[in-house]
């Protein structure tokens, strides 16, 4: 399968590393309004792209995406051959099976 190395270095500080997942995933936040505890999705860049996470910091993806991390993100054309579309999952997909006890909304 064609698709698009994206890695990031693992030395960077905790902070770029949540802002970068949060860019590329999303993110889910809970809001208490009233004494109630509502979750929201709010969707990130993976979430109409199929992607596989190969290590921290590396995934395998379909599509070519526009980033705003210069610099902090690499970009590199890769063909797996074993890989099928099947084990791949968009950032939706994603949260849906983390969050797949508690209601979300947007999700």
């Amino acid at each position: 399968m064609k698709g698009y190395i994206l890695s990031y270095n693992n030395n960077l500080s905790s902070h770029e590393i949540v802002k970068i997942n949060n860019y590329l995933l999303g993110r889910v936040c809970k809001v208490k309004r009233h004494n109630i505890v509502f979750n929201y999705y709010y969707p990130g860049l993976f979430d109409n792209i199929l992607f596989l996470k190969l290590s921290n910091g590396c995934y395998f993806i379909e599509k070519q995406p526009n980033l705003v991390f210069p610099g902090m993100v690499n970009i590199f054309d890769a063909e797996i051959d074993e890989l099928l579309p099947e084990q791949m999952i968009t950032g939706r997909e994603y949260f849906q099976i983390k969050y797949n006890n508690e209601r979300v909304k947007n999700l």
